[in-house]
């Protein structure tokens, strides 16, 4: 008797993980959820399942409350899984009465024994369905669990909350949870340091990617972390999916730009899981709207995200008749920076990209006399040189400076209003436009001048044989 009263007393003091209280009343256990479930997405549904442990003989008083109480179980099966955890011993009473008490040396007046037996219980090898009673699916923030009778109780829930409690009578236990979360960081070199920022990149480029995993201690079910590439984004095909930390060597399961890694239930204490993968931009990042990469776990009900997102950055040029505004197509430039060609393929879409595999660095308006040119870095030097024009017009003098900026969502063609001078004064997609006004005309050969001192003399000859005749006249009319 003097062990079953140590383990009530123990019971009594620390049995409920993550806090509850106990007042004798009804045979029931109400279940409060703290505030920290509002920080989930999808949360609004909760399933609670509860175990019977062990069943309890109560003495009460006269007021009747529980004075003493004793623990038992019914199989030997029962017994002996939970002597198995080490913080039990059973006595035999008879075949279907087994006396339940602590293990010798277990201080039933600490939570953390508590703690540590629900984390036995959480344990994959625990024989656990040996002791399953019911559950129950509740969408408020209390949740009554009736119809019980006295005993010890282990509960989980959906959420990942375990608990031990006590039920002698009425018992209310508090959640308080601690979540899994995702935190995915990127960076656009093998020497760069991971981090939330944007990353600038171009067509053909890596983005390395890092999720980090908290996995709270002794969850209660596995934690499934999906990746989710926009359209701008493939796999390497030199990489691979790599799990390090707590569920080390999980294989990722791929389906195209998605892939799954889940990491088991974890019965220890508090950890992490990182997954680290590598990314090529493609030529559909100039039409990808999104630019980004997701990440999500599933966990239980609880859902939570995290996203990273990449930039590319543009240039675009609008080429027009100086005098009457007319788009002009078809006039082509060569691409440079700071001097050097930049290589450029033109997407089925219409628009250049910067592209290192090209062998050309020519790009031509289109139609509507534009020209739009994505995936640069971000700076200057970028210019564009006329090389061929039509007909009738002059080619420019010298390479035309481009203004490069983000890359943004929307509309690409510009729409251009002209003013009484046929010049742009509007340009309602881009501030940055290049507007280059191209003239008809003639221009003269030239091979070089003589210089101005022939001139000079012929000008003196000219003045001193005027005034010779001049006053040759006067002489003559005098005689």
């Amino acid at each position: 008797m003097k062990g079953i009263k140590k383990l009530l007393t123990g019971i009594l003091a620390a049995t409920l993980i993550m806090g509850s209280s106990l007042n004798v009343c009804a045979a029931d256990i109400t279940i409060t959820r703290d505030d920290s479930y509002t920080e989930a997405t999808n949360q609004e549904q909760q399933t609670y399942t509860w175990y019977k442990m062990m069943d309890a003989t109560v003495v009460t008083d006269k007021d009747g409350k529980a004075t003493t109480a004793a623990y038992y179980v019914d199989t030997k099966a029962k017994a002996d899984a939970l002597t198995g955890t080490g913080y039990f011993k059973a006595t035999e009473v008879s075949s279907d009465h087994y006396v339940i008490e602590l293990a010798d040396g277990k201080d039933a007046t600490k939570e953390e024994t508590a703690k540590a037996i629900a984390a036995k219980f959480a344990e994959a090898s625990f024989k656990l369905d040996l002791f399953k009673t019911g559950s129950i699916t509740s969408t408020g923030e209390t949740t009554k669990i009736e119809g019980l009778t006295d005993g010890y109780y282990y509960i989980t829930s959906t959420i990942g909350t375990n608990a031990v409690i006590q039920t002698l009578g009425h018992a209310e236990l508090t959640e308080k949870n601690t979540y899994p979360k995702a935190d995915k960081k990127q960076k656009d070199s093998v020497n760069g340091e991971y981090a939330d920022a944007d990353v600038n990149v171009g067509v053909g480029e890596k983005v390395y990617y890092q999720i980090t995993v908290t996995v709270p201690a002794g969850t209660s079910d596995k934690i499934v972390v999906t990746d989710t590439m926009s359209a701008g984004l493939d796999f390497d095909p030199d990489g691979e999916i790599v799990v390090t930390g707590y569920g080390e060597g999980t294989a990722a399961v791929v389906n195209g730009r998605t892939f799954k890694v889940e990491l088991p239930k974890n019965s220890g204490a508090a950890t992490t899981s990182t997954i680290t993968f590598t990314a090529v931009v493609n030529k559909d990042a100039i039409v990808d709207n999104g630019k980004k990469n997701d990440v999500s776990i599933q966990y239980g009900n609880y859902h939570q995200e995290d996203t990273v997102k990449f930039k590319l950055y543009r240039a675009a040029a609008y080429k027009y008749d100086g005098v009457d505004g007319t788009k002009l197509a078809g006039v082509k430039f060569t691409l440079a920076n700071n001097g050097t060609p930049v290589k450029v393929t033109k997407h089925t879409d219409g628009y250049y990209y910067a592209d290192a595999t090209s062998q050309s660095s020519t790009v031509e308006t289109n139609a509507d006399g534009y020209i739009m040119i994505r995936g640069l870095d971000l700076g200057t030097g970028y210019t564009l040189t006329e090389t061929e024009t039509l007909t009738g017009y002059n080619l420019l003098n010298g390479p035309q400076p481009l203004t490069v900026s983000e890359d943004t969502v929307g509309t690409y063609n510009p729409v251009v209003v002209l003013g009484d001078d046929n010049k742009p004064v509007e340009q309602q997609t881009f501030t940055e436009l290049l507007t280059i006004a191209n003239n008809k005309g003639t221009l003269l050969p030239s091979t070089g001048g003589i210089g101005t001192t022939i001139f000079y003399i012929v000008g003196a000859v000219l003045v001193i044989a005027a005034v010779a005749y001049f006053i040759l006249r006067r002489k003559g009319a005098a005689e």
